[in-house]
């Protein structure tokens, strides 16, 4: 089955197993500067890209609501960065273009944000799928085309966030799943279906209504958005964005596509805000069928940022007691386990840790020496 990852969230493979790292990477930073030479109009939008690229970092990791993050000059940015490559570039006698990819360093950015007294996330939620309806006179389009609305999450531009939306492509299997009436009225087993066989954590129905404005003109667009999963925020909300001057449908929906994706980030941040201001700790008894389940169960805890550490304190054939100690509460801890496969919850008065799908059979506790 061929899908989309929207280059809005960016096209990479594995996106539901994204590491920390990944959240630390922002690509496609598209730099344009003009100068007396070649090498200074390059220098001087190099120096603009690690700028562009730190704010994009920033939108990324810190909620909106908590307030505004450091504001770093480019030779202190430059000490946060790992490595960056040139996607592409273009060069003139005295002009500089060119779209760029940053890593920064993990550890010298978290220890940024803390010690500026902010939370953040950058745990990597698994991916939604994203259904574009649009109304197009009487009727709803999904794959019929024209759906201009559609057409603008496909084309949107690279804008890393920690939601990855995924939109599927159209083909026949897809046609048959669902339609857009079924999709408009929430037809819950086929948009379960849907995302379920897509291997997305849930789908996402956006609607698009234009009103007023003639023919080519721009409107004004009213966007439903329904949600059909299990994650932070409303299942349901309704954003309004009215034509600028001389903006045309296609850069008005665009700009929706934006503030959507947005709309979708934002809950999942304030969800899985690490306040390390705080540490808290907690025993964990893991069921294990197999050593190598428990190395799996090891793989994917280091691959958990909430968690700063994990201390072995028993170890037999069929289970492990753990120590995880991490920051947030037990709620955030186990929406973040949740992204890497892994299942926290409470039994009576123990925690009990396992792999999705695996055997966790409660059993007495275990005191541990």
């Amino acid at each position: 089955m061929a899908l989309v990852l929207i280059g809005l969230i960016g096209p990479r493979a594995g996106l539901a197993q994204a590491t920390a790292t990944d959240a630390f990477t922002v690509e496609g930073v598209v730099v344009d500067r003009t100068a007396a030479s070649a090498a200074a109009a390059r220098a001087q939008a190099l120096d603009e890209g690690r700028i562009l690229a730190f704010r994009k970092l920033m939108e990324r990791l810190v909620p909106a609501d908590a307030g505004p993050p450091p504001s770093l000059d480019s030779a202190s940015i430059d000490g946060l960065i790992r490595d960056f490559s040139i996607s592409s570039e273009k060069v003139s006698g005295v002009r500089y273009i060119g779209t760029l990819s940053y890593t920064f360093h993990v550890q010298p950015v978290r220890d940024l944000l803390r010690n500026a007294g902010l939370p953040f996330t950058e745990t990597v939620s698994r991916p939604r799928l994203i259904l574009p309806v649009y109304r197009a006179g009487e009727e709803w389009r999904l794959w019929d085309d024209p759906n201009p609305w559609r057409e603008a999450w496909i084309t949107a531009p690279r804008n890393d966030g920690l939601v990855p939306l995924v939109v599927p492509l159209g083909e026949l299997d897809d046609i048959a799943a669902i339609d857009a009436d079924q999709a408009v009225s929430g037809d819950a087993a086929r948009l379960g279906a849907l995302a379920e066989r897509y291997g997305t954590a849930g789908a996402v129905v956006v609607q698009a209504r234009m009103s007023g404005g003639g023919e080519g003109a721009a409107r004004s667009a009213q966007i439903t958005i329904n949600r059909y999963d299990d994650g932070p925020g409303e299942q349901t909300s309704i954003l309004q964005y009215d034509a600028r001057e001389a903006e045309s449908e296609a850069a008005l929906l665009a700009r929706a596509v934006q503030g959507v994706a947005d709309r979708l980030q934002e809950p999942w941040k304030r969800a899985n805000r690490i306040d390390f201001s705080t540490i808290s700790r907690i025993t964990v008894i893991a069921e294990i069928g197999s050593f190598d389940e428990w190395l799996t169960i090891q793989r994917r805890l280091a691959a958990v940022p909430t968690v700063q550490r994990a201390e072995l304190r028993y170890l037999a054939r069929e289970r492990a007691v753990v120590d995880l100690h991490f920051g947030g509460d037990e709620s955030s801890l186990a929406l973040a386990l949740e992204q890497r496969d892994l299942s926290l919850y409470q039994d009576g008065f123990d925690w009990r840790l396992g792999l999705f799908g695996g055997a966790a059979v409660p059993v007495a506790p275990v005191v541990a020496e």
